[in-house]
């Protein structure tokens, strides 16, 4: 993977890696319980993607409580 400059690259991550974790025989049973594939696609990688730019780059564009439930099933 080439290093994470830009925004587009952490989108990249962000759906490469939750992608993964919602296949996963442990870890995706959790995240399929309690986020639809709808809420993820919409609005979910939308604010991880935000949460990682700020904490990576200091660009203040999350808000909010990265543990704080933000959808439902």
């Amino acid at each position: 993977m080439k290093p994470i400059e830009t925004r587009e690259d952490l989108q990249v991550l962000v759906n490469t890696f939750y992608s993964k974790i919602r296949k996963d025989a442990l870890l995706g049973p959790i995240f399929n319980t309690h986020i639809s594939e709808e809420s993820m696609a919409s609005i979910i990688w939308m604010k991880l993607t935000d949460f990682w730019e700020t904490n990576l780059f200091g660009v203040r564009k999350f808000k909010g409580s990265p543990t704080t439930k933000t959808c439902q099933r």
